[in-house]
């Protein structure tokens, strides 16, 4: 009998320690598996195989944390919980109903060397990059959870066959900002802590983050590289701006989406070429920050970098 019960204890032992169950929403539970290290096929800019230490499926999302990682049950639960809700977010904003789930790669830990050569999580620490239909994101531990939705936007995109034909060459301006706007309004909504690095804490005005304290970090980067006429079109930060404004003043979110598809329609949908958009932009961004309205001490180099920025586009645009 002694000896039965050591069998019974032995075999729970190795069940706790090979899965674990994740409450998300509602009272439906996500078993996280051990898969020892196994090598799972990714898909973004080629393909690459990612070594993987726990994997689960959600309603919305297939997760896959890689190895190396600090993993805990606690950790793996809360970045899940998060990841399902940021996931449906970014579906029902762009209005996607398909019943894939979006794969998810998550690494927390920096290798360098790389040890796996057919790796993109090891070569690219610190960064987040999405293809159709999955994305990955690897940071700090103490950053995560961190642009998710921004990522998943990327990845619906894909699946939705869409991407802008915004003239900025292979950078996406348009749908950059379109994914940090998304990303923004799930912060000012979700109850999970989120991308707190980049957010803060408070729930702050929309445009005044937006309009104003983003963009103040973006000119103290442009003075870093301030000739660099390409990393000024790849700003998420003016992009988001600039999305922010035509969804707030414009017109609607379908009005968007129809420009998003094709910018050529600009002045069918807004009644105005994009030359005349750009400038009522940055004219309307000028007139928010005179009023003082989000912040004060707005840096000159805020506005200088926005309108280099709308130089680069309108130059584009007349090619």
């Amino acid at each position: 009998m002694k000896q039965k019960s050591a069998i019974i204890c032995v075999i729970s032992l190795l069940l706790t320690v090979c899965t674990f169950n994740v409450h998300g929403q509602g009272d439906t539970a996500i078993v996280i598996e051990y898969l020892g290290n196994q090598r799972v096929e990714f898909g973004i800019n080629g393909h690459f195989t990612e070594e993987v230490a726990y994997h689960a499926l959600g309603k919305h999302g297939e997760y896959f944390f890689t190895t190396p990682g600090d993993w805990t049950e606690e950790f793996m639960q809360q970045l899940i919980a998060v990841s399902e809700d940021a996931i449906k977010f970014a579906k029902d904003w762009l209005g996607y109903d398909g019943g894939e789930l979006i794969r998810v790669f998550y690494g927390n830990v920096e290798v360098n060397p790389p040890t796996n050569p057919d790796s993109i999580m090891q070569t690219m620490f610190g960064i987040g990059m999405a293809s159709h239909g999955e994305f990955f994101i690897t940071a700090p531990k103490e950053d995560m959870p961190v642009i998710i939705v921004h990522e998943a936007v990327h990845a619906i995109l894909r699946l939705q066959g869409r991407k802008s034909n915004f003239p900025t060459d292979n950078l996406q301006w348009l749908e950059e900002g379109l994914c940090n706007v998304i990303d923004y309004l799930f912060f000012l909504e979700t109850e999970h802590i989120y991308d707190t690095r980049r957010y803060g804490t408070s729930r702050e005005n929309m445009e005044a983050f937006l309009h104003v304290r983003a963009w103040q970090r973006e000119a103290l980067r442009l003075r870093v590289e301030p000739d660099c006429p390409l990393q000024r079109l790849h700003s998420h930060d003016t992009a988001a701006s600039f999305v922010f404004y035509l969804l707030e003043h414009k017109g609607t979110k379908d009005d968007f989406m129809r420009f998003f598809d094709d910018v050529t329609l600009a002045e069918e949908i807004y009644g105005m070429t994009m030359i005349d958009m750009i400038a009522e932009w940055l004219e309307y961004i000028e007139q928010y920050r005179r009023r003082g309205l989000g912040t004060r001490n707005i840096p000159a180099a805020r506005n200088d970098a926005a309108r280099d920025a709308a130089t680069d586009i309108t130059t584009l645009i007349s090619e």
